[in-house]
């Protein structure tokens, strides 16, 4: 019975770190990184590192109705943040007032 409970452990430690490892994988541009200071849980939010990933950056945001439990913060501005990231970075996209709301669906 000892036996299985230290390979339980064992295996426990390996699934650490595994999602440790992937929840620091670089994804490329995203809006809130692994490391931020909004970040409770160490994976990396809403990349937006092309038109569609930005496109939809937006639409999950305002599909929140309270704020994530990974993030640390109000609602308004996680939404403020990744509106003011695509803005940033595609200009193109328009982004209509509907979508600064949160909750908006």
């Amino acid at each position: 019975m000892e036996n299985l409970f230290k390979t339980a452990e064992k295996i426990e430690k390996k699934l650490d770190s595994y999602k440790l490892s992937f929840a620091k994988k670089d994804r490329g541009d995203v809006v809130f990184k692994h490391d931020s200071s909004k970040v409770k849980d160490n994976g990396d939010h809403f990349p937006i590192n092309n038109v569609g990933q930005a496109r939809n950056a937006l639409q999950r945001v305002n599909q929140y109705t309270s704020t994530p439990k990974w993030y640390d913060g109000s609602l308004s501005e996680l939404v403020d943040a990744v509106v003011s990231a695509v803005n940033s970075k595609f200009p193109s996209i328009n982004i209509y007032d509907k979508s600064k709301k949160p909750g908006k669906n």
